[in-house]
């Protein structure tokens, strides 16, 4: 006897027991499990006969081994959804195994024994086609069967689901995996999971698109059955009120009111189902009130009809598959679109071809689509939207390349003509200036090791080198050597909305110089402290850093009041304003108050230092470009002598980039430096070339 398991109040079994079907009966379809969880699902909009409340509909499940049917009520899962679900188990004694076989009856044949009974012995003698369905694993592992009305939808969505089951597998990449491999592997490994999940939300809508389109298929072929029976004049005079409803669509959506549009060309093609211009029409707004574009796309798939325009819908396809961020079948559109050379399509396909490239990080491919754009447009404002998509994709570019690269070696040389070389110039605010010219050679170097640099943080510990040599040997007093280690610590984020940028860099300076002009250059000044750094993004256009820098000198060679061991205090205040949208060129202030604190009168003071930048591109061999205006007041409020000094100086800076790896930068400045100690007054000016070259590995 058949025995029935109710699992939930929302699933009614009614069991039937049917005379055996004929031997030849296929076996191969795959069974289920009876004694386990089954979900059943079907997408029927004619059974939806109420928007206003949950419908129930029926469907019978037939065991092509024992021929015993359940009848399985399904309850629509939404009051105007169409779709309809049903969760039940059966045990039919020692069967382990059940081969479904699954049927649609018409809802009207159960309502009553006699036409029930009919209708179960057309099941009987198989008179009724069953309905093709595929069979899968739902979110808890419970089995599935998924109902179609074609053997075609069954099939693509079995593909469907295969693919989401093979994504899933390859996103399955524990973190700590990851977190153990190489920065460049675990960047690549990052980059693959993010694919693969951006892949699944594009199948899953994929799967929706195909349950949508089950049920607009049904719901237009009602429709045009519908409408055959209809007499002649009843035909005319709905395609009257179609047609006038259209137009009122047509004028609405002229008016940008979309909504009210769709409304009215929803019911035209409620009214003339065989009018595909309707049908478009209808897709056309859903895409443009922005609320479904997963059903607009079934549409825009289903009309086929010559008298729409074949690439103004394809572009509308890929719009909406834009949308939903279904980057890889949007850019199959797009590719379609821009191909035709038919404008202002072609030029629009092409830049959203090169989002979709974007979105997906594929940096060069989104390149050649915004150059495209470049080379075929003939809107200055795409123009320069594409512009601006290349200049960030070069600094992405830049930025991922070196991402993963944990050393960077930089080495440079150049020369320069001083006019005035300044003595112990460690220190300009100290230096006494020599009164005489000179060309002076530079020598510099640094190494990085960054063990960690990401979207979040970055640490490094960095080494550099600095020297000078002059040419005249009386001046070697003025040359310093420098060498600094320093590790600066970095965290990025999100403050008020506000993109910040905070750095605590720990820093020890050594300073070398020949001051006896004995051929060997001692330790004179040792410098260690902290740094701290931080910028706030307040909008793409404008950022400001406030920094603190703290940092104590230990001299080896000064003494009584000219003692310059002391701690010197720094409070920075800098703003940044770009003021073009490829951010090439920009004003930069800077301002900088300091506090001396030396043990040696003499060298204790308070300065306030003040400048003004203007950053330029120079279409002239390409080069960048910085003119800058700078002054300082420094005062000693203990010093012998009452020391106070008013430094200005201006300086313009052209820079060029030779290659990936060697910089090419020219300075020019002129200084002055008044001051209330004479010897300390001066003026220069000095031009100076340098090479600088940089390797990441």
């Amino acid at each position: 006897m058949l025995r029935l398991s109710l699992l939930a109040s929302s699933v009614l079994c009614i069991s039937y027991s049917l005379l055996a079907a004929s031997s030849n009966e296929k076996k191969s379809r795959p069974p289920i499990d009876p004694n386990k969880i089954v979900d059943i699902k079907y997408g029927n909009s004619s059974w939806n006969t109420d928007s206003s409340k949950i419908d129930v509909a029926t469907l019978i499940l037939r065991d092509a081994t024992s021929k015993k049917i359940v009848l399985i009520n399904l309850f629509e899962t939404g009051p105007d959804e169409s779709i309809f679900r049903g969760r039940f188990s059966v045990s039919w004694g020692s069967a382990n195994n059940l081969i479904p076989e699954v049927y649609i009856p018409e809802q009207e044949a159960l309502k009553n024994r006699k036409t029930k009974s009919v209708l179960l012995e057309k099941v009987k003698k198989q008179e009724i086609k069953r309905k093709p369905f595929i069979l899968t694993r739902g979110d808890r592992g419970q089995q599935v069967i998924d109902v179609f009305d074609t053997p075609d939808q069954a099939r693509v969505a079995y593909k469907n689901y295969r693919q989401q089951i093979r994504l899933k597998k390859q996103a399955e990449i524990p973190e700590e995996v990851i977190s153990k491999a190489s920065v460049a592997m675990a960047e690549k490994m990052r980059k693959e999971k993010e694919e693969q999940a951006r892949k699944q939300k594009a199948l899953s809508a994929e799967a929706e698109r195909i349950r949508l389109k089950q049920l607009e298929d049904k719901k237009r072929q009602d429709k045009l059955d519908a409408q055959k029976k209809l007499a002649a004049a009843e035909k005319a005079k709905r395609r009257k009120q179609a047609a006038s409803l259209a137009e009122e669509g047509v004028q609405l959506y002229l008016k940008n009111n979309f909504s009210e549009a769709q409304k009215k060309f929803e019911e035209a093609v409620d009214l003339d189902p065989e009018n595909k211009s309707y049908y478009y029409s209808f897709a056309i707004t859903l895409y443009r009130n922005g609320k479904d574009y997963n059903k607009a796309i079934v549409i825009f798939e289903a009309v086929e009809d010559p008298r729409v325009n074949q690439i103004e819908k394809d572009f509308y396809l890929g719009m909406s598959h834009f949308r939903i961020n279904d980057y890889e079948n949007a850019g199959k559109f797009f590719r379609k679109v821009k191909n035709k050379k038919q404008e202002p399509y072609s030029s629009s396909s092409a830049f959203y071809e090169g989002l979709s490239f974007f979105a997906e990080k594929k940096w060069d491919p989104a390149k050649q689509s915004f150059q495209w754009v470049l080379d075929n447009s003939k809107d200055p404002k795409l123009d320069e939207k594409a512009e601006e998509y290349i200049e960030k994709i070069t600094k992405i570019q830049y930025y991922e390349n070196n991402k993963t690269k944990q050393h960077i070696l930089s080495a440079g040389g150049g020369i320069q003509y001083d006019s005035n070389v300044l003595l112990n110039s460690e220190d300009p605010s100290s230096a006494t200036p020599s009164g005489a010219g000179d060309f002076r050679a530079t020598a510099l170097a640094s190494y990085e090791y960054r063990p960690i640099f990401n979207d979040s943080k970055e640490w490094s510990i960095k080494t550099s080198f600095v020297t000078i040599y002059s040419a005249d040997s009386d001046n070697a007093a003025a040359d310093p050597t420098v060498l600094s280690i320093s590790s600066p610590f970095v965290l990025k984020g999100k403050w008020k909305e506000k993109s910040y940028k905070s750095e605590i860099k720990t820093f020890f300076d050594a300073v070398y110089m020949d001051t006896e002009s004995s051929g060997t250059r001692d330790g004179i000044l040792d410098t260690y402290g902290i740094y701290w750094k931080n910028t706030l993004i307040h909008r793409p256009d404008f950022f400001s850093s406030y920094n603190l820098k703290l940092g104590q000198n230990v001299s080896y060679n000064t003494s009584g009041d000219a003692n310059s061991d002391g701690l010197q205090t720094d409070l920075e205040y800098n703003n940044t304003w770009f003021l073009n949208k490829k951010k090439n060129k920009a004003l930069i202030q800077e301002s900088k108050l300091t506090y001396y604190n030396a043990i040696g009168v003499d060298e204790k003071y308070y300065r306030i230092n003040f400048s003004m930048s203007y950053l330029k591109p120079v279409e002239w061999q390409n080069l960048t470009t910085i003119t800058k205006f700078a002054l300082y007041y420094a005062d000693y409020p203990e010093h012998s002598s009452g020391r106070s000094d008013t430094n200005y100086s201006l300086s313009y800076t052209a820079s060029k980039k030779l290659t990936d790896t060697w910089n090419l930068v020219g300075i020019g400045s002129y200084t002055t430096n008044q001051s209330s100690v004479d010897s300390r007054s001066y003026t220069k000016f000095i031009l100076s070339s340098l090479v600088t070259g940089t390797w990441r590995f």
